[in-house]
Parts: C-alpha cells; sequence; structure tokens
C-alpha cells in the first residue's frame, strides 16, 4: 500500500489539462524528494570529511534557500492555481541545476560520486523541456559540468596530484560526450512522451464529439416525433378544405408550407448519427461511388458528373449506408446551386486518408458560409434548409474524420470528407 501510494505521488500525471501544470508539479515533488535526501547525506558527509566546519553552514544554507525555493513554487503555482507556462518549467529546472552545480563544488567535485545528478539533471530537463528551451539547458549544463570539473582541477587536493595529461583530458572530454548522449536519448523520450499525450487529447476530443453526436441525434429523433403528429394532423385538415375550397390561394400556400416543413423533419432525421449503430462492411470504394453517383444522376438527368477515383485504395471498412447519404447530400446541395454546371466526384489516398471530394463548377460559397460551417440550419438558397453540409460533417466527425469547404476560384468550390482509413478498422469495436 505504501510502495503504491509513493508509485502514485512521484509519477508523472497525464489527467492534468495543461501538461506544463503536470510538468511542474512532478518537479515540485521530486525537488522534496532530494531536499530530504540532502538532508539526511549532511551527517555522513561531515563524518567523512566531505564537508568541513567551513562549508557545512553554506550547504545548509543552501538547501533552506531550496526549501523555501519549492515551497513557494508549490503555494504560488498549485495553491493559487496559476497558469504554468514552458518557460517557468525551465526556470525551475535551471534553479535546480545551479543548487546542484553549487553543493557538488561544496563537497568535492567529481571526487564525490553524487556527481552523476548532473546526467541525471540533464536528462530530466531533455525530457520536459521542447524546442530551444530544450538546447539552452543543454548548454548550461555543459557549463556546470565544466565549472565542476575546473573546481575538481585546480582545488581537489587528489587531483592537484595529476598532471594534466592526455589522458585526464580525454576523460574530462569522454564526460561531456557522455552529457550529450544522455540528452539526447531522453530528448528522444521526452519526444514520445508529448506525441502521445497528443495522441491521448485527440482521443478525449473525439470522444466528446461522439457524445455529443449521439445528444444531437437524441434530442432530434424527439423534436421529429412531436413535431410530426401535430403536423399530419394540419395537413389532413388542409387536405379537407381544399377539397370544399379547392380555388383558395391561402390553404394551397399553407399546404405548401406544412410540405416544407415536412422536408425539414425528414432532413433532420436523415442528419442523425448515431456511431453505434454504424454497421461497417468492407467495400470496393471506386465501385461504391460508382453506384452511388449512378443511381444520383438516374434522378437527376440533366446533371453532369465527372468522377475521377484513385486506383491506389482497393477496398475499405466503410458505414456504407451513412457514406452514400453523405456524398448524396454533396451531390445535392451541388446541383441545386447551380443546376447546368459540371460536378465533380474524386478521390485521393495517402497513406491513412481517403479524401473524398465534390467539386462544383459553376459557383462558389459565401464568406459567412465558409466561416460558419458546421452550423444547422445556415443556407444561402431560398429553398433550402441548411442541413445538407451539416449532416455532412458530422458524419465525417463521427468517423473520426474532417470536412472541409473550399473555394478554388470565383466560379468554382469544393467539398472535401477526410476519412481516416486506418481507425475504421477498429472504430466500430471501439464504440460498442
Amino acid at each position: 500500500m505504501i510502495a503504491q501510494r509513493l508509485r502514485n505521488y512521484f509519477s508523472l500525471s497525464s489527467s492534468e489539462s495543461n501538461p506544463e501544470q503536470a510538468k511542474l508539479f512532478w518537479i515540485v515533488r521530486l525537488r522534496w524528494l532530494v531536499i530530504g535526501f540532502l538532508i539526511a547525506l549532511a551527517p555522513f558527509g561531515y563524518a567523512l570529511g566531505v564537508l568541513h566546519r567551513y562549508t557545512i553552514g553554506v550547504y545548509t544554507g543552501v538547501i533552506a534557500i531550496l526549501f523555501i525555493f519549492n515551497l513557494l513554487t508549490q503555494w504560488m503555482w498549485f495553491e493559487r492555481q496559476r497558469l504554468v507556462s514552458p518557460t517557468l518549467v525551465g526556470f525551475q529546472l535551471t534553479i535546480d541545476l545551479i543548487v546542484l552545480t553549487g553543493i557538488l563544488i561544496l563537497t568535492g567535485g567529481l571526487t564525490n560520486p553524487f556527481y552523476i545528478l548532473l546526467f541525471v539533471n540533464t536528462s530530466l530537463g531533455a525530457t520536459l523541456l521542447e524546442g530551444r528551451r530544450s538546447f539552452i539547458f543543454l548548454l548550461l549544463c555543459h557549463q556546470a559540468l565544466f565549472l565542476v570539473q575546473l573546481f575538481t582541477l585546480f582545488f581537489d587536493e587528489l587531483f592537484r596530484t595529476f598532471n594534466v595529461d592526455t589522458h585526464l583530458t580525454v576523460s574530462l572530454i569522454v564526460q561531456h560526450v557522455v552529457l550529450l548522449i544522455a540528452w539526447a536519448v531522453s530528448r528522444t523520450l521526452g519526444d514520445y512522451i508529448s506525441t502521445q499525450q497528443k495522441r491521448l487529447l485527440q482521443v478525449k476530443l473525439h470522444a466528446e464529439k461522439l457524445d455529443r453526436l449521439r445528444a444531437l441525434g437524441s434530442m432530434t429523433a424527439g423534436f421529429s416525433h412531436e413535431f410530426a403528429s401535430p403536423l399530419n394532423t394540419v395537413k389532413l385538415r388542409l387536405d379537407r378544405e381544399l377539397r370544399a375550397q379547392p380555388d383558395s390561394g391561402n390553404l394551397k400556400e399553407m399546404k405548401l408550407a406544412i410540405y416544407e416543413c415536412e422536408a425539414v423533419l425528414k432532413q433532420m432525421n436523415n442528419s442523425q448519427l448515431d456511431p453505434r449503430d454504424f454497421e461497417f462492411k468492407r467495400y470496393q470504394v471506386n465501385k461504391l461511388i460508382l453506384e452511388i453517383t449512378q443511381s444520383w444522376q438516374n434522378e437527376n438527368p440533366q446533371a453532369e458528373v465527372v468522377t475521377e477515383l484513385s486506383n491506389t485504395l482497393q477496398t475499405a471498412k466503410l458505414p456504407v449506408v451513412n457514406f452514400s447519404q453523405a456524398l448524396i447530400n454533396l451531390l445535392d446541395n451541388a446541383y441545386e446551386a447551380t443546376p447546368d454546371a459540371a460536378i465533380c466526384v474524386q478521390t485521393i489516398t495517402d497513406e491513412n486518408h481517403l479524401i473524398l471530394s465534390v467539386t462544383n463548377e459553376g459557383s462558389t460559397f459565401s464568406q459567412d458560409v465558409l466561416d460558419r460551417f458546421g452550423e444547422p440550419f445556415l443556407t444561402t438558397k431560398t429553398s433550402g434548409t441548411g442541413l445538407g453540409l451539416y449532416s455532412v460533417q458530422l458524419f465525417a466527425l463521427s468517423i473520426g474524420g474532417k470536412a472541409f469547404l473550399r473555394n478554388l476560384s470565383d466560379r468554382s468550390a469544393r467539398v472535401e470528407i477526410h476519412i481516416p482509413l486506418a481507425d475504421l478498422n477498429n472504430l466500430q469495436e471501439e464504440l460498442l
């Protein structure tokens, strides 16, 4: 039980929303451990002559300053919940480096076996710091090691008996090489940790998006159900009144409005996406897209559709019903925007993605649509509902992908769906 608590206390937390906050919290806890270690070693150092009456006071003062500094750090950035920056983390590690260098100079320099802590501190900085801060800290560590070496050569009795020969010079240079290797290995580990933290954040964001989609689907289903019955009642009574007054313009306009409401409710039902309901099957992608576009063109014979499909990807696991609905929505939007313009359906692939694009060669998106893409009921068409592109984006997000709008020229616009193929194979299992 005690061992488990100690392990949890000195482990680097991954639950903090701010990674720099977690790093500083970890440094503070490790520093308490080092302070306790230095206090415990003081009597042994004095008994062995490493510390004497001229240095024991300075040694104690340095530990006291480090104790107060750590206490202030914990109070200012944890008790008062201040924002932690990467520069602050680098400053904290630099203070530790200065203190460690001073203590080593006081206690024998390279003759002190704990000079290896310089390499540990270098590795810690390389792991926690990124970019130029890591390189700056490496230079500071080399300078600290050089100061310790210099003190040892000129002031330590053991090293004063040696001549500065080739063997000794090589030994001192090798220490700097080892320091550089320790930094490089730890920097690689730090990059890996940062990558994993970013992936974890992406997973959390994806899970939150799925939860919002499910909540939206439930709300939309309830909304459609509640409105369907009253609309049917109104529709039946309007039909009865129209039979009695077939020439009434007001009644005809009212019935047309009812049909528009029904169309909106139908689109809202179609835009409901709960990824848990997706049925993933392996399909030949090009064949599937050709079948969808051909079927859509049969219903819209005046439309001109050109397909440019990549042969790189042969098959993939897809939620075919939802994929088909997304493509049909894109074709409908392109055709309704400019019925006499060509529509280009294109696919390209990279190592991890299938990119499906639908290009309208006759019109562009307004700046308002580009800026507010993703909002429901956003449309510039007089008879549009603003749910077509919205449901396309929901589909892309629900499978871990993204959707983009682009104006290619003054009379050309494109919608792209980026589908992460590598994740689709396991997405259904993850959702269940």
